[in-house]
C-alpha cells in the first residue's frame, strides 16, 4: 500500500512538471513561481524559495511567501545566516520538521528568522552548485518528512536544474550568434563598420534617402603617408594611429553619422539628410580633430593627417567600390592640393 501512494503522489508531481514544461513561453518566472507553489502544496509550508548561492552570499533568486512575511525577490543574505548552509554542507537533502527540536536548534538562522521546518536541496545547473530549492515555514512540520517528499524534492529540483541549464545554453547560443554577427560586420581594429558592415547600411540609406528625396554625402578618409609610418616605426604604431584616428572621426561627426573602415588605412562616413555645405563642414571638423592628435612611439610622436573627399553618394549605390569611384575625383584634388586638405565637387 505504501508503494501505491508513493507511485500515485510521484505521478502527481511529474505530470504537473510537464504542465509547467509546457507553458515555457510564458518565461521562466513564470514556471518557476508554479514549480515553489507545487512544493508548498506538497509539503504543507509557507514559504518557497530559489536561491543562488555564489561564495558567501545567499540570493533570493525567485519567492513565494504570504504578505505577513517580509520576503521579496532579489534579497540577499549571507549564506552562514541561512539553513541552506546545512543543506550546502551536505550536499544532498536535508529536512528538519521542528527546529526547536532538532541538532540545528542554535543555527543563525532560527534565531534570526524563527523558521521552524524546512526541507531543502542543492540545485545542479550542468553539474555546478547553482543554489537550493527550499520550502520552510515559521510552525513546526506537524508531521515526519518521508522518503516520498526526499524524492519528491529531489525531482522537483532536477526539473529547476534542467530548465535553468536550458535557457542558459539558450542564451549562451544568442550571445555568441550576436557576436558573430557583429564581428562580421565590425572592424576588430577599431571597432567600426567593416567594409561589409557599412555596405549594407549604405545601401538602406541610399534607398531610404531616394525614397524621401532628401541628400546622403560621403566623406572618404585616407591617411596621409601612412605607409612611411609603418615603415618608420612599426605596424603596431601604425595600428596605433589608425585607432586614434577612428576615435577622432567619430567625435567630429554628427550622432547618427555612420563610420566605417574600408581599406588598410582608408575610412569612410554616410551622412544621412545632408547636404554638401555641412558634409564639407563635418569633414573639416574631422581634418581638425586628426591634426590635434600625437601618437607616442616611445623615441618620438606621430602627428598624423589626413585627406578627405565629399561627394554626392549614387542614388542606386550598390556597393563600396561604387562609392569609392564617387569620391575618387575630390580625394584626389585633396592629395593634389598638397593633402591635410578636403576636397569636394
Amino acid at each position: 500500500m505504501p508503494q501505491k501512494v508513493s507511485h500515485t503522489e510521484s505521478e502527481l508531481v511529474i505530470r504537473t512538471l510537464y504542465e509547467i514544461a509546457s507553458e515555457y513561453d510564458l518565461g521562466f518566472e513564470h514556471q518557476i513561481k508554479r514549480i515553489l507553489r507545487l512544493g508548498l502544496t506538497r509539503f504543507n509550508l509557507e514559504i518557497g524559495i530559489l536561491s543562488k548561492i555564489r561564495g558567501g552570499k545567499y540570493t533570493v533568486v525567485h519567492q513565494v511567501s504570504p504578505e505577513t512575511i517580509p520576503l521579496a525577490d532579489g534579497v540577499e543574505f549571507p549564506l552562514g545566516d541561512t539553513y541552506c548552509s546545512v543543506t550546502m554542507k551536505a550536499e544532498g537533502p536535508v529536512g528538519f520538521e521542528h527546529v526547536r527540536n532538532s541538532s540545528i536548534s542554535a543555527h543563525p538562522a532560527y534565531r534570526a528568522f524563527g523558521l521552524e521546518a524546512y526541507i531543502g536541496v542543492p540545485v545542479r545547473v550542468k553539474k555546478e552548485v547553482y543554489g537550493t530549492l527550499n520550502f520552510s515555514s515559521p510552525t513546526p512540520q506537524p508531521r515526519a518528512f518521508t522518503e516520498i517528499d526526499i524524492e519528491a524534492l529531489k525531482l522537483i529540483a532536477a526539473w529547476v536544474g534542467s530548465e535553468l541549464s536550458r535557457r542558459q545554453t539558450e542564451s549562451e547560443l544568442v550571445q555568441a550568434k550576436e557576436i558573430l554577427q557583429r564581428q562580421s560586420h565590425e572592424d576588430p581594429l577599431t571597432h567600426l563598420y567593416n567594409r561589409r558592415g557599412l555596405e549594407e547600411k549604405m545601401i538602406r540609406l541610399a534607398r531610404r534617402c531616394t525614397h524621401f528625396q532628401t541628400a546622403l554625402a560621403g566623406i572618404v578618409i585616407d591617411v596621409d603617408d601612412f605607409k612611411a609610418v609603418n615603415d618608420t616605426f612599426g605596424h603596431s604604431v601604425g595600428d596605433n594611429v589608425l585607432v586614434a584616428i577612428s576615435n577622432a572621426i567619430c567625435r567630429a561627426v554628427r550622432p547618427h553619422d555612420l563610420c566605417g573602415r574600408v581599406g588598410g588605412d582608408e575610412f569612410m562616413v554616410l551622412l544621412p539628410d545632408c547636404p554638401s555645405s555641412e558634409a564639407r563642414s563635418i569633414a573639416e571638423r574631422i581634418r581638425a580633430a586628426t591634426n590635434e592628435l600625437s601618437i607616442e612611439t616611445g623615441s618620438t610622436r606621430v602627428i598624423p593627417s589626413v585627406s578627405l573627399g565629399v561627394f554626392e553618394m549614387p542614388p542606386d549605390v550598390t556597393d563600396v567600390t561604387e562609392a569609392l569611384a564617387a569620391s575618387c575625383e575630390p580625394l584626389q584634388q585633396a592629395k593634389q592640393a598638397g593633402k591635410n586638405r578636403v576636397g569636394s565637387k
